[in-house]
């Protein structure tokens, strides 16, 4: 059975447990991530073309420098957006198919178990992990991988062009860098472990609540309708404190981003707008600068919530690969013999019945 790692780690060998799944669909994926490499070239041209506008169309009265300037930013943008969404589209798809491969393959282990499997485990605990557990590992391959390489991606060609505009600028942007990692590896700790206790408290809803539902007839026969209401409002509690805690984290977080986002941008505008008074800057720089900065930060509030869904869905691959680890207990013979005559008797020895 897979063993949980520490909170504030990735256990990247489920990762590539998952990896066969989605062999099958290596070209739907190729494409998906082309598009999403294209789209995010694209989107890294607009900036320059203001720049462009602003220093050169715009002084020069040229307007039809301008015009075209104008148009090229309208298709690169939209067609980078446009590609983006392809590549959502495209990441989702092929990220369904894995999870039918994956709840097929987890519901045909539970049919060749023993019944003592079944009486090891709850009913309500498989079926969440037939159903939630497995959906949230669907989430990796469409909003997690794939989005997460794009993101990252994108910082690193924002970063490349920030310098490339002006190198100062590109460090006052980046003075908020160490205090962005700090808030980012303390959140990572926490909601490690949020989103893990959050998935036990919704196993044992489902599966208290699973008992409840298929034994109605015990209940009411030795009415324990309040004793159970009771004991499921404990058991909900404990699941809403779960999901509190990991809001928290998140309305904790996605502020300090901001502020931080906030304070690097009104320090480049700061730092730029003295550079244009008194010599070293162009105007069309500066703009381009705070566009590149905005569209910099945008993709580090995705890569929270996308650091989120990988979290979930390794949180769901540990559970879900714990019960496919799980030995048969009845296992068919490698060379099995056909029956083709049966002989013999069956007999009842020391056998009685009374009412």
């Amino acid at each position: 059975m897979s063993k949980l790692k520490s909170p504030n780690a990735i256990d990247w060998s489920l990762l590539k447990r998952l990896l066969p799944f989605a062999k099958p669909y290596k070209w739907g994926f190729a494409m998906g991530v082309f598009c999403m490499l294209t789209g995010t070239a694209l989107e890294l041209v607009g900036p320059l073309l203001t720049r462009k506008a602003i220093d050169e169309a715009i002084p020069n009265r040229d307007f039809a420098q301008l015009k075209w300037l104008v148009i090229g930013y309208f298709v690169f943008t939209s067609i980078g957006y446009l590609l983006r969404y392809a590549e959502g589209q495209i990441s989702g798809g092929y990220g369904q198919r894995i999870v039918w491969d994956i709840r097929k393959k987890v519901f045909t282990h539970f049919q060749n178990h023993s019944l003592a499997f079944f009486d090891r485990n709850p009913v309500g605990k498989l079926m969440t992990r037939v159903t939630s557990d497995v959906a949230a590992m669907a989430e990796l391959f469409h909003a997690g991988l794939v989005g997460l390489a794009g993101d990252i991606l994108l910082l690193v060609g924002i970063l490349i062009v920030l310098f490339f505009v002006d190198w100062r600028l590109a460090l006052v942007t980046l003075t908020i860098g160490p205090v962005l990692i700090a808030s980012s590896l303390v959140f990572r700790k926490h909601v490690r472990e949020s989103m893990r206790r959050m998935r036990t408290e919704i196993t044992n809803t489902n599966t208290y609540l699973q008992e409840s539902v298929t034994g109605s007839k015990v209940v009411k026969l030795f009415r324990r309708e309040k004793v159970n209401a009771k004991q499921f409002s404990v058991i909900s509690t404990d699941l809403k404190k779960a999901q509190l805690q990991t809001i928290f984290f998140f309305a904790v977080f996605f502020p300090i981003v901001d502020i931080l986002a906030t304070a690097a941008i009104a320090g480049t505008l700061l730092t730029g707008g003295y550079r244009i008074l008194y010599g070293g800057l162009s105007i069309g720089s500066l703009v381009a600068f705070l566009q590149y900065g905005e569209r910099f930060f945008r993709p580090i509030r995705d890569l929270t919530e996308k650091f989120n869904t990988l979290l979930s869905a390794i949180t769901g691959a540990e559970r879900v690969f714990g019960v496919l680890d799980e030995p048969l207990d009845i296992v068919s013979p490698a060379n099995p013999q056909p029956v083709t005559r049966l002989s013999g008797a069956i007999e009842f020895e020391r056998v009685s019945f009374a009412y």
